[in-house]
């Protein structure tokens, strides 16, 4: 795949995380096209509009784009786990990474919670290889940076003009 056919989904409703994902993907990747999403349906819309190579998903999400006059739809806890499981009945081709600042995630199903590390296996298992990883994003710590590289480069080798 050419570097200029390397597209991004970034879904995202946190403004500071969508514009330092935004940021670090269009420095490190030259020649990627960064598509934004801020909800599940925008998401949608997108993926249903473009072919993406990868899609970089928030775990929590609103149901529809905010707006000055609405609150955004009901926020889903596992809405990047509906995306995913939208990505692999419809865009098989697009893979998956998860950014999220939550380290335990309520399941309103299981009347439980999961840890980070529980989550991550559980999507790894039930999406394979088209979930590359979830990881822990901090606006104060930028570790989270060298890990998406990780992921990506691994993925994409030829995406990353500096390997």
């Amino acid at each position: 795949m050419p570097p200029s056919q390397f597209r991004v989904l970034l879904v995202e409703d946190d403004e500071g995380k969508l514009k330092a994902i935004k940021e670090f993907v269009e420095t490190t990747y030259n020649e990627a096209q960064v598509t934004l999403a801020r909800s599940y349906s925008s998401a949608m819309n997108s993926l249903d509009h473009g072919v993406f190579s990868l899609a970089l998903l928030d775990m929590s999400l609103p149901t529809y784009d905010l707006a000055k006059d609405r609150e955004g739809g009901e926020p889903q806890g596992f809405g990047g786990r509906d995306l995913l499981r939208t990505l692999e009945a419809e865009y098989s081709d697009t893979k998956a990474i998860v950014l999220t600042q939550y380290k335990n995630f309520a399941d309103p199903l299981a009347e439980n919670t999961k840890s980070f590390a529980q989550l991550a296996e559980e999507l790894q298992v039930e999406f394979g290889e088209q979930f590359l990883g979830m990881i822990s994003y901090s606006g104060k710590l930028g570790r989270w940076k060298s890990e998406l590289r990780s992921l990506i480069d691994q993925e994409f080798p030829n995406e990353n003009p500096n390997n």
